[in-house]
């Protein structure tokens, strides 16, 4: 947390011991109390620019972009040279889709302070969501020659080499994430996924683990384990994995897509149509739903069935069988 601080009179000595418990409450990840806090010593010491700064980096944390933003403006109207804010402001409209404004803010935000290893890693991931992924990875690359342990630009990387078929300087940068913090559940699941694409399975079984290890709730490795066991023929350990992602994320219909898929390729064919049944219940316009039903009723015989499904799809998005 970044500790921007104008010159408090004494009187207003309060309004520092609420800032202060603010940055605290935020280290622990107590971010709505911190918002209290930091509220409490924008009351004291309204020209407090460090409280505003602090309660915007707290509220991206609760989601509460707009009012971030707000904090931000505010930051930049008292000190318009403020680096921090401007990589606040540009992250917080990074997370509202609007890329071409967090850029700006970012731009600035290097101008100010060119040295500043995290803005080059927010503007980085902004250029790999705006698709101009080699600008991307050189922000990567300098975040890291300015901040040779940056986890996040290793990390960043790697899954950004791993989409352009670098798998293996995609796992060299997850190795590295992995060595500063061990207990990257990201890191972990994100090389699992690229050990089974070269076909690593055993590699990938255990990166996954790992993961689920460090957090059993992970949805995101529970899936893509569930998918190594069935490549396996492990069938009782893939649809353990998948009724486990479906315990935790029972209302999202593309898990059930994907546990119906399995089972149709382990010729369990009621249980893959209940599957395909329960995800259109959630979304009657999932695609891929239709497109697995209907090729499992191809399989079945029932072509009239298939058609039916395969044009629902079309209808759906014309895009969607060439």
């Amino acid at each position: 947390m970044i500790n921007l601080v104008l010159p408090i009179p004494c009187a207003n000595m309060n309004a520092e011991d609420y800032f202060n418990q603010g940055l605290v409450e935020a280290h622990k990840g107590n971010h709505t109390a911190a918002v209290e806090d930091f509220t409490e010593a924008i009351q004291l010491f309204p020209k407090f620019a460090g409280a505003y700064l602090n309660r915007g980096n707290s509220l991206i944390e609760l989601g509460n972009l707009q009012a971030a933003i707000a904090d931000f403006d505010r930051v930049l109207q008292l000190n318009s040279k403020a680096a921090e804010a401007y990589l606040g402001r540009g992250s917080a409209y990074a997370r509202l889709g609007e890329r071409h404004k967090a850029l700006a803010d970012l731009n600035q935000a290097l101008e100010l302070r060119p040295n500043s290893a995290p803005v080059y890693v927010q503007r980085g991931m902004v250029l790999a969501e705006l698709n101009d992924r080699h600008a991307a990875i050189a922000d990567f690359d300098q975040a890291l020659k300015i901040s040779p342990n940056s986890v996040q630009a290793y990390l960043q990387r790697g899954m950004l080499r791993a989409e352009l078929n670098d798998q293996q300087g995609a796992i060299a940068d997850f190795n590295k994430t992995l060595e500063i913090s061990p207990n990257s559940v990201i890191a972990y699941t994100r090389r699992g996924i690229v050990q089974a694409e070269l076909g690593d399975r055993e590699a990938a079984l255990r990166d996954f683990d790992q993961a689920l290890k460090i957090s059993p709730n992970l949805v995101t490795a529970y899936l893509h384990r569930a998918m190594v066991r069935a490549d396996m023929k492990d069938k009782a350990g893939a649809i353990a994995d998948f009724d486990q992602a479906i315990k935790l994320k029972p209302q999202v219909a593309t898990i059930y897509v994907q546990r119906g898929t399995a089972l149709a390729e382990m010729q369990d064919i009621s249980g893959a149509m209940a599957d395909f049944e329960r995800a259109l219940k959630l979304n009657p316009n999932l695609v891929s739903a239709f497109v697995q039903r209907g090729m499992l009723r191809v399989g079945q015989g029932d072509s009239q069935a298939a058609l039916e499904d395969f044009e629902q799809a079309l209808k759906i998005n014309p895009r969607t069988i060439n």
